[in-house]
């Protein structure tokens, strides 16, 4: 399977990911649209199109983040699955016809999201996650969303049956964790989660959070797998 991954910034990277691509024997090429010469993947290079976090916004008037959205809907359009994460999620909102916009309340750190729709089998009822954002996403018409926290109700959705966004990061491991803290630590401050940089870094990432994000990736590349 050939896999374009679209990362936003060096500390925003595939994290537990890379265990399901290992398994699949996948090949997997990153873009960096944000630097260098602003390449992106082109439909005949991916079977699976993952786009990553990032500390900017979807509303930005920036060429590259526009073309990445009509990238997203060219995708869509040939039925390619694709993952979105964090800004990759809104992204993924902004393109298929909701909206992004500031949060009622900021998320940073760890907290409990809860499962609203089943359309995915095998996904647990609750995950502790890594929240690392202020903005959030409307549902694009035609999506089911999966899963909300006590402060946002739409922490992801999934569209198509191979399409899913989600808010938060189920993909960090310990050290891609670390990364965020010892790189972003200054925007936790005004969280509505109330936690330190060590309450953060001393929260373990549950491995449920792997099979969680394993089984998501599984049922949107269903049709594609062995």
């Amino acid at each position: 399977m050939k896999v374009s991954v679209i990362q936003h910034a060096p500390t925003e990277d595939l994290g537990n990911i890379r265990f399901w691509l290992s398994k699949n024997n996948c090949t997997v090429t990153t873009y960096h649209p944000y630097i260098f010469d602003k390449s992106f993947p082109s439909k005949k290079d991916a079977d699976l199109l993952i786009l990553l976090g990032g500390g900017m916004s979807a509303n930005d008037d920036v060429d590259w983040i526009k073309k990445e959205r009509k990238l997203i809907r060219d995708f869509y359009q040939e039925n390619i699955p694709i993952l979105g994460i964090c800004f990759g999620g809104q992204q993924i909102a902004a393109a298929l016809g909701g909206k992004v916009q500031k949060n009622k309340v900021k998320e940073v750190g760890w907290d409990i999201i809860s499962l609203q729709n089943e359309v995915i089998p095998g996904l647990p009822q609750e995950l502790n996650v890594l929240h690392w954002h202020e903005d959030t996403f409307s549902l694009p018409n035609e999506s089911k969303v999966l899963y909300s926290s006590q402060h946002t109700c739409n922490q992801g959705f999934i569209i198509s049956d191979n399409c899913v966004a989600l808010q938060f990061h189920l993909e960090k491991t310990n050290e891609t964790v670390r990364d965020n803290v010892v790189n972003f630590g200054s925007f936790i401050d005004g969280s509505a989660l109330n936690q330190t940089e060590l309450d953060i870094l001393n929260h373990d990432v549950s491995e449920d959070n792997y099979d969680a994000m394993e089984v998501i990736l599984n049922y949107i590349t269903k049709s594609i797998l062995p």
